[in-house]
């Protein structure tokens, strides 16, 4: 995979005392996917997640979020390979929610397994979670991790290795606020400016080309009741899949 991380907030360098996070994410008003032609090659699709890197192996980690699917709007759970998880990439089926819905994510550590929820108010519309590959990986994450807030653009290489822009993956005004830590003592603390950092940066074998848009730095680094919100747009293809 190749991509793009739009919008990357992370406590990386600052605290790795965490082993779970919950918040609101306000869903795109609009968004562009492309299926995967089979075999997980050619797609393209956004992304807004958490990620969980424990300080005590940094050869481990998982994210879990929201996949933009063609499809619609789905639940994943993911190690990108690094065998933190017993099943590298997991996923729901699809959420009854629609294009700008207010939602909470919530994702917490326990039991030898990562649990994600996704509500609605206090209606829980889907959820899912998946088991650590060992138990002593798991420990390692129950030791505290750093953590990430993301908003990408993923693109799986084609059958030929190719990284394509188009057809486009594009999302407009997606926004996550209200975001909480949770510490390994079990107690909450605000996602802010102090205790986080915030930065763009593209995966190795993204395209330099001038085609890629977004809406940075507006919508970056606003503080909410106390929370640091980040809202973006963003596109592979400005031409076809135009942000603005």
């Amino acid at each position: 995979m190749a991509g793009v991380h739009t919008v990357y907030r992370t406590t990386n360098g600052i605290s790795s005392n965490y082993t779970g996070m919950e918040g609101n994410l306000k869903l795109p008003s609009l968004y562009g996917a492309r299926p995967n032609e089979g075999n997980y090659k050619n797609g393209a699709f956004p992304e807004f997640f958490y990620g969980f890197y424990p300080y005590s192996d940094l050869s481990k980690g998982l994210d879990c979020g929201i996949i933009c699917e063609k499809s619609g709007y789905k639940l994943f759970i993911a190690d990108n390979g690094n065998g933190s998880l017993k099943k590298s990439w997991d996923e729901s089926t699809i959420l009854s929610i629609s294009n700008g819905a207010d939602i909470t994510l919530k994702a917490t550590i326990d039991s030898n397994k990562l649990y994600l929820e996704c509500l609605i108010g206090s209606s829980l519309k889907k959820s899912l979670s998946a088991e650590f590959a060992s138990t002593s990986i798991y420990n390692k994450f129950m030791k505290g991790c750093w953590v990430n807030r993301e908003m990408c653009l993923s693109i799986n290489p084609d059958k030929n290795g190719k990284i394509n822009l188009v057809p486009a993956a594009s999302f407009i005004k997606a926004k996550f606020y209200n975001t909480s830590l949770i510490a390994t003592n079990g107690t909450k603390a605000s996602l802010t400016k102090s205790n986080s950092k915030e930065y763009y940066w593209e995966d190795s074998g993204f395209p330099k080309t001038n085609y890629y848009d977004d809406t940075r730095p507006v919508g970056i680094d606003i503080t909410i009741n106390g929370h640091v919100s980040d809202e973006a747009s963003a596109t592979t293809d400005k031409i076809t899949a135009p942000i603005i």
